[in-house]
């Protein structure tokens, strides 16, 4: 990428992060997918942050949890508007190795 040069560290991420290919698997098991350097490159839609951090949810024995909330915000440097849909699934935790 030498004409993207005035990239700060964290553009450098986000460019990364936001181009792999994720392949057949769940980010939970293969982190963001593998990377596309010629897409990161050239992508013109961007979500940030590049990743989250979700903390730790403890098991709640009644099965009610608290909803966990992260802002992302989504940077178009398209010439023209884009329409963007969000969605999120959560991964099902086993109680197994829990004290």
């Amino acid at each position: 990428m030498p004409y993207r040069l005035t990239w700060t560290a964290d553009q450098l991420k986000t460019a990364l992060v936001n181009s792999t290919d994720q392949g057949g698997y769940r980010a939970d098991q293969g982190g963001s997918g593998r990377l596309n350097i010629a897409r990161a490159a050239t992508q013109q839609a961007k979500a940030t942050p590049a990743t989250l951090d979700l903390g730790a949810v403890r098991y709640a024995a009644d099965g009610v949890y608290q909803p966990v909330r992260r802002q992302v915000t989504i940077h178009n440097e398209a010439a023209t508007g884009r329409t963007f849909s969000v969605t999120a699934t959560g991964v099902e935790a086993s109680r197994r190795g829990w004290v």
